[in-house]
């Protein structure tokens, strides 16, 4: 069976684990699936999907989409759009007879519900499932990991690796907490809300436990002039030197390794990729109460305040790097949550069930 997947861009978080995760399972477990992937771009990943699947470009604006759709003949094209948005041209792709699915990887505050949604065949979010009526067309999927860069950390090599690392790359001295975040640098993702938890965290730590390292990494290549400015509030906070900004982080599973608390405010979240991916290497996750992020957070894996309270994301930082023994639970509740919920064996057969639902 050929599986189409038309998506903006095969670099853009949950998106792009969701697709070139279901093109690895396929490949890797001998599934008779066979992925295609239409893309506007491929970034740094283009290598990683031409291991598993064959790429198409899209051309701009998917001008080549009904074209490439003759040309794959496939028995489902499977859209990836941010908001869940049914594009114009999937009309078009529509005429052609094939059997659609989408996933809504996130819902875009202030827009119309029902044309987000009533197109939908997948969700990954109780949140977005709980928006429309059509819920016999929609399945609740979560993002899952990927397997292969996660499973290169696990072994206690690997972690002492990482801990050398600490002091050696990031300037963090042995018995210093690091508290950071990675992921896709926008204003949507209230990354600034980090930068200015900082100081709140920094004049209100007591009971003798030192201050710890923060560290800032994400994707900068959309909105670069985002990221300038980050460096700037960070400046005016008098707290440019307390941030170690890394950007583009090639191996994010060792960032991770390198943090003891995941802070991400967020908003407009599906199932979160960048929070899951933290939980699974043992990192209780501080955000936002927002969207879908109660339902990929849960109590017992971190701490969620209400959206736009600086200060209480700063309180729950500080809870959490005070309380060695409420860190150590909240760290283990996360990862077995993820290794429960969120592995490619848990995630990607139900995607397949689907398929096989709609090619009948």
């Amino acid at each position: 069976m050929k599986i189409l997947h038309v998506t903006t861009d095969t670099n853009y978080g949950g998106v792009q684990e969701c697709v070139l995760g279901l093109c690895r399972y396929a490949a890797v477990h001998g599934r008779r699936f066979r992925h295609h992937v239409l893309r506007v771009t491929a970034g740094g990943m283009e290598a990683a999907f031409r291991r598993y699947a064959d790429l198409h470009d899209a051309g701009a604006d998917y001008e080549h989409a009904v074209s490439v759709v003759g040309q794959v003949k496939p028995d489902i094209v499977h859209l990836h759009m941010p908001g869940g948005r049914f594009p114009r041209y999937a009309e078009q792709i529509a005429a052609t007879g094939v059997a659609l699915v989408e996933n809504i990887h996130c819902v875009h505050r202030g827009a119309r519900i029902e044309e987000e949604v009533t197109s939908a065949r997948i969700v990954n979010s109780r949140y977005v499932y709980g928006l429309q009526g059509c819920k016999e067309r929609l399945h609740i999927i979560p993002h899952a990991i990927d397997h292969d860069g996660w499973s290169e950390v696990q072994s206690e090599a690997a972690r002492e690796a990482i801990r050398a690392m600490r002091e050696k790359e990031f300037g963090i001295p042995a018995g210093m907490r690091a508290v950071g975040r990675i992921g896709n640098i926008t204003g949507w993702e209230k990354v600034a809300d980090f930068i200015q938890t900082v100081p709140f965290v920094l004049r209100r730590m007591t009971n003798g436990c030192p201050p710890p390292a923060f560290l800032l990494a994400g994707a900068v290549h959309e909105f670069p002039e985002y990221a300038g400015m980050l460096t700037d509030v960070a400046r005016m906070l008098s707290v440019g030197d307390r941030i170690r900004f890394l950007w583009n982080v090639a191996k994010k599973f060792v960032f991770l390794g390198a943090l003891d608390v995941f802070l991400y405010p967020t908003s407009r979240e599906g199932y979160c990729i960048a929070a899951i991916e933290a939980m699974s290497m043992g990192l209780p996750v501080v955000t936002y109460r927002d969207s879908a992020m109660p339902e990929t957070v849960p109590p017992e894996a971190g701490e969620l305040v209400s959206v736009g309270d600086i200060q209480g994301l700063a309180d729950a930082v500080i809870s959490l790097l005070e309380d060695p023994k409420m860190l150590a639970a909240k760290s283990s509740a996360a990862r077995n949550l993820v290794l429960k919920r969120n592995m490619p064996e848990a995630v990607f057969p139900a995607y397949e069930q689907i398929y096989e639902q709609c090619a009948r």
